[in-house]
């Protein structure tokens, strides 16, 4: 693939990307995501935080779009599910991951981490030519 990441889309907190950015041989730098001064990523970060509080296809499709690639990975823990860090219960975070279940499927989980492949449907998606930035 192209070295510079594109054609990749893994929506995923930042110390997970900086792993995956280390162990691909800096292939997959920032999940696909462009990057701006001091390693800023808004749509990442942002898409990320919403993905976690309330799931839904049209984040990932922004992320597909974004990124240029033909699917993405969404990687999460349990811990950052929901709206409220510091709550202590854990109802929010089950539901929310009930949901993402519902939404995506099962997840692939491998210790604290929940890990999604969103394919789009490609009939429904726009052209990439159409898609304003």
């Amino acid at each position: 693939g192209d070295i510079k990441g594109r054609g990749y889309c893994v929506l995923a907190n930042t110390w997970p990307l900086l792993a995956l950015e280390a162990e691909s041989g800096r292939q997959i730098m920032a999940g696909g995501f462009p990057i701006y001064l001091e390693y800023g990523q808004s749509e990442r970060v942002q898409l990320f935080e919403r993905m976690n509080q309330g799931p839904s296809i049209k984040y990932l499709e922004k992320a597909v779009e974004i990124t240029g690639a033909s699917s993405c990975y969404f990687m999460t823990e349990k811990r950052w599910l929901g709206r409220d860090l510091l709550a202590m219960g854990d109802e929010e975070e089950d539901e929310i991951l009930e949901l993402l279940k519902n939404t995506l499927g099962q997840p692939k989980v491998i210790g604290q981490v929940y890990i999604w492949h969103y394919v789009p449907d490609r009939l429904n998606l726009k052209s990439s030519f159409e898609v304003g930035f």
